[in-house]
């Protein structure tokens, strides 16, 4: 019997159909315990999109919290000697909302490529993230950055390490008076005050917004980054996954954790980002792993919320039976409606509040007769 995936809620058809797109490309399914030792997360809070961790205490006497994140679990449970490791993931997280006053589970599906050295590497990441958009809608966007580009214009401009993070979270929230006020008080020239403050609208088409970007290029850390974007671009060309690609400068992840490619996800009807990843090399550092690393998360409660199911009709057909029928003769009736509609739901009496769009009738002799057709 075919499944119809159209009949399932839509965070369950993107796992389902993705799943299969990243055991295609060679990744194979992670799954981990809801738990972690609250220590790690202790050590790396910046790291996590919420502060708030559910702890307790466990029969050892270990603090432990219910995993908050899950690529932080997969790096600190990844070998010193993995030269590769390709992994996706279908896990749910528990996150603070409202300011720390409510906690929810979070449903996300991710890819982490461990070991991802080479430039094709993060462009097969960077197409899977397509891939995963356009599995939800194909009305989406990517927006793609790169972090060696942020951090080499603030290097250019001799911005101190503790003076940085009033400007990249206003660039990163397309504050520019945010950035002007912050880039002023760390001393920036006007110039410079202007050129960090142009990166909140530096956004757009992926071919002349680096053509933009390529005049504010000040050293070989910002050019090189320009470089390997147009690397990604092309070979995101090739691979046909370039429609719904778009360069964003203000686009600015956690300056101690993130390094090279960072992109976001949107599609419509979802106000909110989906999809978010990047290169983190410099978390595997942290838990003193020597591998690169890059991949993303998928966040499938938004989708739940976006795509509620719309349907006109919770079956398609009714099927109401005597209850004193033969079960082989009702079975026999359902399998041979399973052929031409497509659900069937056989009761002895009409369910209330259910919505389907034909009634049928089992008659004693095994025929089936039409009794009336519901309008809704």
């Amino acid at each position: 019997m075919e499944i119809s995936l159209s009949r399932l809620p839509k965070e369950e058809q993107v796992t389902l159909t993705l799943g299969s797109v990243f055991e295609q490309r060679g990744y194979r399914r992670y799954q981990m315990s809801n738990f972690e030792t609250y220590d790690m997360y202790l050590a790396n809070k910046s790291f996590l999109e919420s502060e708030g961790v559910i702890t307790f205490t466990d029969a050892s006497g270990r603090l432990m919290a219910l995993k908050p994140d899950v690529t932080m679990s997969i790096v600190k449970n990844t070998k010193q000697n993995d030269t590769s490791n390709k992994l996706y993931y279908i896990e749910s997280v528990f996150r603070s909302v409202e300011h720390g006053s409510n906690y929810r589970e979070i449903p996300q599906m991710g890819v982490e490529y461990i070991g991802a050295k080479s430039a094709y590497a993060e462009a097969e990441v960077a197409e899977l993230a397509v891939r995963s958009l356009e599995a939800i809608s194909k009305d989406c966007i990517l927006n793609i950055s790169h972090m060696g580009f942020i951090t080499g214009l603030l290097n250019s401009m001799n911005i101190p390490d503790d003076l940085r993070g009033d400007i990249v979270k206003s660039i990163s929230g397309k504050n520019e008076h945010g950035v002007i006020a912050a880039a002023s008080a760390a001393g920036c020239t006007e110039q410079q005050v202007q050129t960090l403050s142009g990166l909140v609208q530096l956004s757009g088409r992926f071919k002349s917004t680096l053509k933009k970007a390529e005049n504010l290029v000040e050293n070989d850390e910002m050019k090189t980054s320009l470089a390997a974007l147009k690397s990604l671009y092309l070979a995101l060309c090739e691979a046909k996954a370039d429609d719904n690609v778009r360069l964003d400068f203000s686009i600015i992840n956690d300056l101690d954790y993130y390094n090279g490619l960072i992109f976001r996800g949107y599609v419509k009807g979802v106000p909110h980002c989906v999809l978010s990843g990047g290169r983190y090399d410099k978390l595997m550092r942290r838990f003193s792993k020597p591998q690169c690393a890059v991949g993303f998360a998928l966040y499938l409660d938004e989708l739940g919320r976006a795509y509620a199911d719309k349907r006109q009709y919770d079956v398609d057909t009714l099927l109401l039976y005597n209850e004193n029928a033969l079960s082989q003769t009702v079975m026999t009736a359902v399998q041979y409606l399973m052929k031409t509609v497509p659900s069937v739901r056989a009761e002895t009496q009409l369910p209330q509040n259910l919505r389907f769009r034909r009634l049928l009738v089992l008659n004693e002799d095994g025929t089936v007769t039409e009794k009336e057709v519901v309008k809704c």
